[in-house]
């Protein structure tokens, strides 16, 4: 949200209904967008981490060497690389969206 507060007024006294309904329903999706983001910054680092789990947990099948070794390496592969990607997403959710949860 680059816009000057100027563009988004507090006081809507000498707008339309239609456009005072108009900013409420554009301040109603930004808090549901910032809540989201909220709440996707911390799901992305759960699911780097349990991709990380899930990763190692076919390395040791695989190093046990019972059953489809050539399989349990491929979805190591995998889930090395979804681990990857939600690693970049929590970082940048992480520079949108820091935890301010310790600092009160």
């Amino acid at each position: 949200m680059d816009q000057p507060s100027e563009r988004f007024p507090a006081d809507t006294s000498g707008l339309s209904p239609a456009d005072r309904r108009c900013y409420q329903v554009l301040s109603e999706l930004a808090m549901g967008a910032a809540m989201t983001e909220a709440l996707a910054r911390e799901n992305h680092h759960e699911l780097a981490a349990a991709h990380v789990r899930a990763a190692d947990a076919y390395r040791m099948l695989a190093v046990e060497g019972v059953g489809d070794v050539a399989e349990y390496l491929r979805l190591e592969d995998w889930h090395r690389s979804c681990a990857r990607v939600e690693g970049r997403l929590a970082a940048e959710a992480d520079l949108r969206f820091p935890d301010t949860r310790g600092s009160a």
